[in-house]
């Protein structure tokens, strides 16, 4: 995907991407103090935007961010940008990123006295999504994530443990990193979920195991039953699983 989008729109602006900034108070920049979502766009037309909305709105209720756009302003600024994009010439695929942090805030941890919130929306567009790929080679990850952790439910800035993951499989030669919990379960992939089938039962971790829920894996898993495909939540997943789909 393209790293250098042409807009972004920043606390109810559309400017040019390069003319967007934060200050360097700001707590996401420096204490991963945020919440994002990351939708993929087909057609210009983002990827279930009210379930990422509304996942996005829990966190910053739970964060107690104030000043925070609701969600309504939020989603005409996802179409604002893609729109922006696609009218210069860019791609209708790729995927749009929405961040929402505490804001400017005084030295150290305590969020007293933080904020508003800075929030930002960019679109960057890649190829069309849904082509034919020859699959993912994933690597075991010497790094876990905390099975039970209650901020699993919300997707936040801080993804140190993510990123350190992902580094460590690619410079293994891999393009993905496994992710186990603290209990030595699978949990999740650095960049999103995993699925598998045994047999014909198409299985998941459990809730509390540390994954994110994904929303992309909530409509796999609504399609499956659309299907009269069993589904069923698992602990164990070994190398005779073969077939392991990624959702984002």
């Amino acid at each position: 995907m393209n790293p250098t989008p042409s807009f972004a729109w920043l606390n109810g602006e559309l400017l040019p991407f390069d003319e967007a900034r934060v200050p360097l108070s700001d707590r996401g920049l420096l204490l991963g103090d945020s919440l994002f979502e990351t939708l993929a766009v087909v057609r210009a037309k983002p990827f279930e935007p009210d379930a990422h909305l509304q996942r996005l709105a829990r966190g910053m209720a739970f964060a107690g961010f104030a000043g925070v756009p609701s969600r309504d302003v939020l989603a005409r600024a996802v179409d604002a940008v893609i729109g922006a994009e696609v009218a210069g010439g860019a791609s209708p695929h790729g995927a749009v990123r929405v961040t929402v942090t505490r804001g400017p805030g005084r030295r150290g941890y305590s969020p007293r006295e933080a904020g508003p919130a800075n929030a930002f929306v960019v679109f960057h567009p890649g190829p069309e999504p849904c082509q034919p790929h020859p699959g993912w080679r994933l690597r075991t990850s010497s790094f876990r994530v905390p099975a039970g952790d209650p901020m699993e439910a919300f997707k936040h800035g801080s993804r140190l443990l993510h990123v350190l993951a992902r580094g460590e499989a690619e410079a293994a030669g891999a393009d993905e990193a496994l992710l186990l919990n603290t209990l030595g379960e699978p949990a999740e992939c650095a960049s999103g979920n995993i699925l598998w089938f045994e047999d014909e039962t198409l299985c998941h971790v459990p809730a509390g195991s540390g994954a994110l829920a994904g929303v992309t894996q909530q409509v796999v898993l609504n399609l499956a039953t659309a299907r009269g495909i069993p589904d069923r939540k698992s602990t164990r997943l070994n190398s005779s699983h073969a077939n392991i789909s990624y959702a984002v």
